[in-house]
């Protein structure tokens, strides 16, 4: 974790500012391109340096401490198992701990599951392999057409809030497209594993927390960035109030769920959405032993499968592929799908103008139908006409 990235995480629970004891820290030279992205974003870049390895993020004495691992903070809002192994192994050196307690909240519903299914999901891909049949530069046009950011960029470069970041492949990709700074949170632990490949980077900044408690300043983000996460919470409008904070009051949202119409379009799919809705929390339930070979039998049917009618990289689809896919869409706890008159129900009620990804736009980059909701929520003023004026 950058010094600098104090500047916008704070304490999940009481959203008061955190300081740092750290056991292990690197420094890493910024490049030149590094050193003038901070230059024009008027970043002090010796506080982008130093990278604290491991180390612990605490409050005011009688708050709450959070553990730093392999470069990543981990700022849940309620104790896991690393808090304990954390504790054990640091407590005698640690001032921090010893005033402080560790994180006391009550889960919401359903998120000691998806974190358990979502990091063995994450860790069957390295950082930059096929993700859903894209790879990085894919990923890349991808965001470019979900932000119009060829239309958009301007000297400003932003700061972004990504909520969901997986393993942290989407979070490189903002990076890429924007050329801004990025703070990224999951529940998955995978984060973790993937902490040093994304400390190089002084501007990708990736926690694992709760999109229920986010660890950063309200009303400070330029962006906040949500792709295919807010429907695998309990509820996925509540996961869009809780994200919507973090957004500058002159900012922009932009969030990504899947579609009820996408499965109302066929007799077939509207049957299959049925049999999903009864049969995958069930999976998400299963021991990891059961669960594992039910995977392994999809992904074996879905890696030929693909490899015959993929839209993209079907050569370079492996197995492994296939299991991520098959994992993301059998064995989560929730998947919910909405109207689009639902979703834009939401930003009309967050006094937000909207508009919808362009679908020609998208097929031009990509080549393959956009499926989904995808809705960039924007400051209300005169982005169109508005039928009530």
């Amino acid at each position: 974790m950058r010094l600098a990235a104090l500047d916008h995480w704070v304490c999940p629970i009481t959203g008061s500012p955190l300081s740092v004891e750290a056991f292990e820290t690197k420094q890493f030279p910024l490049s030149g391109d590094h050193a003038a992205r901070a230059q024009r974003m008027g970043l002090d870049q010796s506080r982008l340096q130093p990278d604290v390895k491991e180390g612990v993020l605490y409050g005011e004495p009688g708050g709450y401490w959070y553990p730093i691992i392999n470069h990543v903070p981990v700022l849940m809002d309620h104790a896991i198992g690393l808090h304990e192994e954390f504790k054990n192994k640091y407590k005698e050196q640690s001032f921090a701990m010893r005033d402080r307690k560790q994180p006391d909240q009550a889960p919401r519903p359903g998120e000691d599951i998806q974190q358990r299914v979502f990091t063995r999901e994450w860790n069957t891909l390295a950082i930059d392999d096929l993700s859903f049949g894209l790879d990085p530069g894919q990923r890349d046009k991808f965001i470019t057409t979900e932000l119009e950011w060829d239309r958009n960029v301007t000297d400003t470069l932003p700061l972004i809030f990504e909520a969901g970041c997986g393993s942290g492949f989407e979070a490189r990709s903002l990076d890429r497209v924007t050329k801004g700074c990025i703070f990224g949170i999951d529940m998955n632990l995978t984060v973790i594993r993937n902490g040093a490949t994304h400390a190089i980077n002084p501007f990708t900044n990736l926690a694992v927390a709760s999109i229920f408690a986010i660890p950063v300043r309200s009303k400070t983000f330029d962006i906040v960035y949500s792709s295919g996460a807010l429907h695998h919470t309990y509820s996925t409008k509540d996961a869009f109030d809780s994200i919507l904070k973090a957004r500058k009051d002159d900012g922009q949202i932009y969030i990504w769920v899947y579609a009820l119409e996408d499965m109302a379009k066929t007799k077939g799919r509207r049957a299959a959405f049925s049999i999903e809705e009864i049969v995958r929390p069930r999976i998400a339930q299963m021991s990891e032993r059961w669960q594992s070979i039910l995977v392994r039998a999809l992904a074996e049917y879905q890696c030929r499968r693909y490899r015959k009618k993929g839209p993209y990289n079907k050569d370079e689809w492996q197995l492994h592929n296939a299991e991520h896919e098959v994992r993301d869409r059998w064995t989560v706890r929730y998947a919910h799908r909405h109207s689009f008159h639902e979703v834009i129900s939401w930003y009309v009620e967050s006094q937000l103008d909207y508009k919808l990804v362009d679908p020609v736009a998208y097929f031009d980059r990509m080549r393959v139908p956009f499926f989904g909701i995808g809705i960039r929520g924007y400051p209300r003023r005169s982005i169109a006409p508005r039928l009530d004026q």
